[in-house]
């Protein structure tokens, strides 16, 4: 095989992944956040409303904490450092009153409270 036909052999086998990748990411995409959101849906069918709404103010807490102990700048280049600390202060607090929550969960809940926080709806 020539070199140039195998050039041309290997940049269409990588175009053609590059695009089924792309075309797959949204279908992913899709099947996680269902996947999160029934994760979430059984959480709180197991929860009480009080517990409901101490988990509720326990993440915004920890969020707010996060951003205001200097991590708000950091977000636009690392999301991950204040989902980190939010995480760790959600944890610790909820610990505190026995309310031990699946870590899936509890990061679900925490990224979409600071995109609430973050982006908050349009009114």
């Amino acid at each position: 095989m020539s070199q140039e036909l195998y050039t041309a052999l290997i940049n269409t086998v990588v175009t053609l992944l590059v695009t089924v990748i792309t075309a797959a990411i949204p279908i992913i995409t899709k099947f996680v956040i269902d996947w999160l959101k029934a994760k979430e849906a059984k959480l709180w069918d197991e929860l009480n409303e009080n517990q409901r709404w101490m988990i509720n103010q326990t993440i915004s807490m920890a969020v707010s904490a996060a951003k205001q102990a200097g991590l708000d700048d950091v977000l636009k280049s690392d999301a991950r450092t204040l989902e980190e600390k939010a995480l760790s202060i959600t944890t610790s607090w909820l610990a505190r009153y026995d309310v031990h929550l699946d870590a899936a969960q509890t990061w679900a809940l925490i990224k979409a409270e600071i995109a609430k926080q973050i982006n908050p709806p349009v009114e």
